[in-house]
């Protein structure tokens, strides 16, 4: 068996190998998933990509999202590789090749001078737990909203809450768009950095519901919030057969009163906007003010690894100090958060 890189004539195949891996999911990626996510990242490289051949055929994989970089609150940054299609086909599991290729991907984490690694996992938690990846949860709030919450409050009045496309990409909007994003995300402890403006015309875009996904009730739905005229935030839901998500959030509002929850009104205008009288929504935990909500739920999906302790903001940091330690408010809040958007 032999363990190398992925050479550029091998990615049609390489694609209908991680398809094929993962069909056995509740909700399995098509081909066309898996080829959006590598075609969109404007640092692609087959080089990242490192495989197990047996015989000619591919038997396993492990691929690389090299330019990740985390912001940590105080917009401290932290250089983070991100390790996805983690797959082995259904006869060569069980003998050690995944693992054997995630030694390889930590070598290689590690020569290329990481300070972190990512990884988002549903079923083989154990592997990268003995590896050394360790799950950071992510909190959510769900909480059925009415159409006329703060209905009263003169003071929401400035925000308009209305769908947009493709237009809120384009120059004249992406600058804006770009520091309305930094701004709020330097509040918690995970996002990536988003300075690449391919990175938001290609990823972010597409991600955001600009190609249908295959059940399209599911394809993302994008809805700019403005002040007077002027773009404040961005938020991107996904409708479920029991809850909406919402998958990104941004907002700058300084001037809004703090004495409402500016996620219940703007999901309150939504519902508006679909002439519902209520509709529930489950949304990262850390963008709530209010506290109070219907149901909380954790998701440890998430997973983090420490490759050059050296490199990090502060040495001897652990996965819980960069991750849930509310610096801002100076406590121990859990305020990580990765939007949707972003995973791979």
């Amino acid at each position: 068996m032999q363990i190398r890189s992925l050479r550029e004539d091998e990615l049609d195949d390489w694609f209908l190998f991680i398809t094929n891996a993962f069909q056995r999911k509740e909700n399995p990626p098509t081909k066309e998933y898996f080829e959006r996510h590598y075609f969109s990242d404007p640092w692609r490289e087959c080089g990242g990509i490192f495989v197990a051949v047996d015989d000619g055929e591919l038997v396993c994989t492990v691929a690389h999202i090299d330019i990740y970089r985390f912001l940590k609150q105080s917009s401290c940054e932290t250089s983070t590789c991100g390790v996805g299609e983690v797959c082995t086909h259904e006869n060569f599991r069980r003998r050690g090749i995944a693992r054997m290729l995630l030694e390889r991907s930590l070598s290689y984490m590690s020569e290329n001078r990481f300070a972190l690694s990512v990884l988002h996992t549903g079923t083989a938690s154990k592997l990268y737990e003995g590896l050394g990846w360790t799950p950071v949860t992510r909190e959510f709030f769900t909480r059925r909203i009415p159409f006329d919450l703060y209905s009263s409050w003169n003071v929401a009045s400035p925000i308009e809450v209305c769908p947009c496309e493709s237009e809120i990409f384009e120059e004249e909007c992406l600058e804006r768009l770009m520091t309305v994003y930094n701004r709020t995300s330097v509040k918690y402890n995970g996002p990536i950095v988003r300075d690449h403006e391919d990175y938001w015309k290609k990823w972010v875009q597409n991600e955001s519901g600009k190609i249908c996904w295959r059940d399209e009730r599911r394809t993302p739905r994008k809805f700019a919030l403005r002040i007077q005229g002027s773009l404040a935030g961005f938020v991107v839901l996904q409708f479920g057969s029991e809850s909406i998500r919402v998958r990104e959030w941004s907002f700058l509002g300084d001037q809004i009163s703090k004495k409402f929850d500016i996620v219940d009104f703007v999901l309150s205008q939504i519902c508006k906007l679909y002439g519902e009288r209520e509709m529930s929504f489950t949304f990262p935990a850390p963008i709530s003010d209010m506290k109070r909500h219907d149901v909380q739920v954790s998701d440890n999906t998430t997973m983090y690894k420490v490759i050059c302790p050296r490199l990090l903001p502060k040495k001897n940091s652990t996965i819980a100090d960069l991750f849930c330690l509310n610096e801002l408010q100076n406590s121990s809040v859990n305020s990580h958060v990765f939007w949707d958007t972003d995973r791979f």
